[in-house]
């Protein structure tokens, strides 16, 4: 994955913070394997999951297409002080070889203190299977004020 696309979901997420789960698509060029762009998903947006609307889904998909894009894979937050990785709703609801970004906001946010965004990119394995892990780290956005 680029990292202009990291850098602008770290920064998304550590504005917008954590009271609900962000989301939204990961798109690539067709022939390509490097995830280049990011669709966000406008909501309705939940603390605790997230559900990306069939039609929205629908409308993405073709737009990328007329774009020669192809979308690649999911990414989402969880809260603060979440495990950056995936949950059983995860497991489930992620279609088997997708991409899936994982974020969250890493330390408190006050004056003075340092406030990271952390991921996690996986490889979706099936339902038995493993999720195999294939890049992870953090991202400092903002001194905490």
């Amino acid at each position: 994955m680029s990292l202009d696309v990291l850098r602008t979901l770290a920064f998304d997420i550590a504005q917008k913070g954590s009271a609900v789960e962000h989301c939204g698509l990961l798109l690539r060029s067709q022939g390509k394997t490097l995830i280049d762009q990011r669709v966000a998903f406008q909501g309705p947006l939940h603390p605790d999951h997230f559900r990306l609307c069939d039609q929205w889904l629908l409308e993405q998909s073709y737009a990328a297409r007329e774009q020669g894009r192809l979308v690649a894979g999911y990414y989402h937050s969880h809260p603060q002080g979440s495990p950056l990785t995936p949950s059983s709703q995860d497991r489930t609801g992620h279609p088997f070889g997708a991409v899936v970004v994982i974020l969250g906001l890493i330390g408190e946010p006050g004056f003075g203190r340092e406030q990271s965004v952390g991921w996690q990119t996986f490889r979706v394995g099936d339902s038995s299977g493993p999720w195999s892990v294939l890049e992870k780290g953090n991202l400092l956005t903002r001194a905490g004020f």
